[in-house]
């Protein structure tokens, strides 16, 4: 059997070569990261945070999405954030994750913001996915964290699964 060495191939010429992708494996990692502070203080209002953007090789890949972050809360009962899709300029929520339990602390909580979720988006379209934070009373600071609100960075990581 000939062994065949690729050199700095594309995802179609590998696969048009009959060299199949088996499921599972990652086709592409995007990261977005940001130093921008955000302070929360309307109650029940979702605020953007982060936005990133990746176009899948095939309709039937999977998107690995993480984000995290830090944060100081002051005397908030309830912190949400969720995760939108955006294709065609056209926003779907498909992920939304609350933490609790800041209320009545004496000074200023540091409180980690994750997501992470498997999405199925069915397209090889362009895809940006969108972080929004709200919080129920209180403050918070998204990206802040330490002593003396110093700054953290968040990241957003989106990876292509073959599917």
């Amino acid at each position: 059997m000939a062994l065949t060495k690729l050199n700095n191939q594309s995802l179609t010429a590998v696969t048009s070569a009959g060299i199949p992708i088996r499921s599972g494996n990652v086709l592409q990692v995007v990261q977005t990261v940001s130093d921008t502070q955000y302070v929360l203080t309307t109650p029940n209002t979702y605020t953007f945070v982060i936005s990133g953007s990746i176009t899948p090789n095939f309709n039937n890949s999977k998107i690995l999405i993480g984000f995290s972050t830090g944060g100081l809360a002051n005397d908030t009962s309830d912190i949400g954030i969720r995760l939108l899709r955006s294709v065609g300029g056209s926003d779907t929520e498909i992920m939304k994750r609350s933490r609790q339990g800041y209320t009545n602390i004496a000074s200023w909580s540091s409180v980690p913001l994750d997501i992470k979720y498997l999405d199925s988006p069915a397209t090889s379209s362009a895809i940006t996915y969108k972080i929004e934070a709200r919080i129920a009373d209180g403050e918070i600071q998204i990206a802040a964290g330490g002593a003396g609100g110093d700054l953290n960075r968040m990241a957003l990581i989106m990876s292509e699964i073959a599917g």
